[in-house]
C-alpha cells in the first residue's frame, strides 16, 4: 500500500478548494502555522491567492485573493487581487503577505479585510 507523504494537494497543478486530498494549488510557496487555530496558511503564487489548510476539517479554502493578478484591497475576498504572493508571516491575528509586485499586504483574519501597508519598487 502507498503511504501519503503530503498534507494537502492532489499533486496536479490548478485551483480547487475542498478536501485536502483533491485540493489543487499552482506553485505553492511560503507557509506559516497559526499556533492558536493550528491552521496552515499557504501562499499560492500561481493562483494569486492565499489558502488555508484546516487539518481538523480536512479542508482547504481561499482566505485572500480572487485569482486575478493585481493589487486591490477589499474586505470582500472576491474583490481582492494579489500579485503572486510568495511569503507569509503571522503577527497576532494579522497575516502579512509579501507579493511579487514588491507590496506588503495585511490580511485581518477575524474580518477578512485586506490592505496594502507597504509599496516598494
Amino acid at each position: 500500500a502507498k503511504s501519503r507523504c503530503f498534507v494537502a494537494g492532489s499533486g496536479r497543478p490548478g485551483f480547487r478548494d475542498g478536501p485536502l486530498a483533491t485540493a489543487q494549488m499552482q506553485g505553492p510557496a511560503g507557509v506559516c502555522l497559526d499556533p492558536e487555530t493550528h491552521h496552515i496558511y499557504v501562499a499560492d503564487r500561481g493562483n494569486h491567492r492565499v489558502r488555508q489548510i484546516n487539518l481538523s476539517s480536512g479542508m482547504m479554502s481561499t482566505v485572500a485573493g480572487n485569482g486575478t493578478r493585481g493589487c486591490l484591497d477589499s474586505i470582500e475576498p472576491r474583490q481582492q487581487a494579489l500579485d503572486s504572493p510568495d511569503n507569509l508571516c503571522l503577527q497576532g491575528r494579522q497575516l502579512m503577505i509579501c507579493c511579487a509586485d514588491s507590496t506588503l499586504r495585511v490580511l485581518d483574519l477575524p474580518t477578512g479585510a485586506l490592505r496594502t501597508v507597504l509599496v516598494g519598487s
